[in-house]
């Protein structure tokens, strides 16, 4: 049974159990992403082997009011359970999201060929908290030999280029930032 396709199940479609853990544990581990569902499934009172959509997005939901990274994997894994996978439905989603940042940047910003390394922080920041988005950031920008203070577009890239191939939050957080990203420094 596949759940991401052009269509989302229906709210009494079944979805396993194995598949939940399957969208949080690249994140925060599949015996701990095991735990928290059927935790989160015995406090709502539903039966993990007779889960369908609508009680499923109800485990998400509850898991993402958790801080952290249990919040922020149970939010995204919502997303991606409901996420419809035609490439024109896709795009449209991307574009939604990030609308009210392009709205939000000046053409002065939009312009710009440089950028504080703190500003790659603030894009991770929330997803990944600041302290750990310091963290990385800072681990990165070692890695490939730069300083922190101001980068070109290409050194930005660089980093969010080695950050991307993380795995779990950091790695998906780091794809959202270098989209993100890209907005900035589009010409034009």
């Amino acid at each position: 049974m596949v759940y991401l396709s052009s269509n989302p199940p229906g709210r009494n479609e079944p979805v396993r159990f194995d598949h939940l853990i399957e969208l949080l544990a690249p994140a925060i581990g599949k015996e701990k992403s095991e735990d928290l569902i059927s935790s989160s499934a015995r406090a709502l009172n539903y039966a993990t082997d007779q889960l369908n959509l609508e009680q499923a997005i109800e485990i998400l939901t509850a898991l993402g009011a958790h801080a952290g990274i249990v919040g922020v994997s149970a939010r995204f894994a919502k997303t991606r359970l409901m996420i419809p996978h035609r490439k024109q439905d896709k795009l449209r989603s991307v574009e939604q999201s990030l609308a009210p940042l392009a709205e939000m940047a000046s053409p002065l910003r939009s312009a710009a060929t440089t950028l504080d390394s703190g500003e790659l922080i603030a894009l991770l920041a929330n997803s990944l908290g600041t302290e750990k988005s310091r963290e990385v950031v800072g681990v990165s920008l070692s890695q490939l030999g730069f300083r922190a203070g101001t980068l070109d577009a290409q050194q930005a890239r660089q980093v969010l280029d080695l950050m991307a191939e993380s795995e779990g939050i950091v790695g998906v957080a780091s794809r959202f930032a270098q989209s993100r990203l890209s907005l900035r420094f589009k010409p034009g």
